[in-house]
């Protein structure tokens, strides 16, 4: 059970948002794709610092997510490639550069 890394809080898992995308997926129907019954999805959506790699695994899968790292972004925020889509050539090489400037001043 992870319940904080470094002292703060574990990062927010957005399951509950991954399932408002698709359409008619409740918790009884996720239960479904899982092979679990209702009461354990509620179980772990009530605490989700509980939930294990494995779990992660079994939520991404039955939520068909490329990979268990979405189960940790916001489905309704850009991605990265969202952010890039149609920047010309100078402009992506823009943002390469702002991004090494800001690596290099949180490595001090």
């Amino acid at each position: 059970m992870v319940t904080s890394i470094g002292g703060a809080r574990p990062p927010r898992l957005y399951i509950e948002e991954w399932m408002a995308t698709v359409p008619g997926l409740d918790r009884k129907r996720l239960a479904e794709r899982m092979g679990v019954s209702p009461g354990t999805i509620s179980k772990k959506l009530k605490k989700p610092g509980h939930i294990d790699a494995e779990w992660m695994e079994k939520f991404r899968h039955a939520l068909n997510l490329p990979s268990v790292a979405d189960l940790f972004r916001d489905p309704s925020a850009p991605t990265q490639a969202d952010l890039l889509q149609g920047l010309t050539p100078e402009q992506k090489n823009e943002v390469a550069d702002f991004a090494a400037f800001v690596r290099q001043r949180a490595a001090g």
